[in-house]
């Protein structure tokens, strides 16, 4: 990627998008930097809740996985295809470890649990994709 290449913008707004959704699932663990997110973002001045807690921590993990992706992506676009389902596969990955770890630690095991399905769901369809262009590559 060049560095007047317009994927470079993408990958940047990616990257922001990972700081963003970082910012947001490290403050689902501190209340101070919570209230003032939601103060700017939701100024109702409700109380600083589990669920408030919990469901800023998996916005976060779902912006930092599109920002990876976006990045991800961006980066890969002239490498090909087996460049991008790497990139469409770690962004996944990304998203999973992010919002898996922070559901448990906020106790909601019921959302890893979610996340173990939509993890296959979104997964199994990329891998299955990224071997049949490998395959498809190699030669006879």
């Amino acid at each position: 990627m060049s560095s007047n290449d317009p994927w470079r913008w993408v990958a940047r707004a990616g990257a922001v998008y990972v700081f963003v959704g970082v910012a947001f699932v490290a403050a689902s663990f501190f209340d101070p930097a919570l209230r003032a997110l939601d103060a700017l973002l939701v100024p109702d001045r409700a109380e600083i809740t589990q669920s408030v807690r919990m469901y800023a921590a998996v916005m976060g993990a779902v912006v930092v996985g599109f920002g990876a992706m976006l990045g991800r992506v961006a980066a890969s676009i002239e490498r090909g295809p087996i460049a991008i389902g790497a990139a469409l596969r770690d962004a996944v990955l990304l998203w999973f470890v992010v919002d898996t770890s922070a559901s448990l630690l906020h106790g909601s095991w019921q959302n890893a649990l979610f996340n173990a399905g939509s993890l296959a769901l979104g997964l199994g369809p990329i891998i299955v994709a990224m071997r049949a262009r490998e395959t498809a590559a190699r030669p006879a």
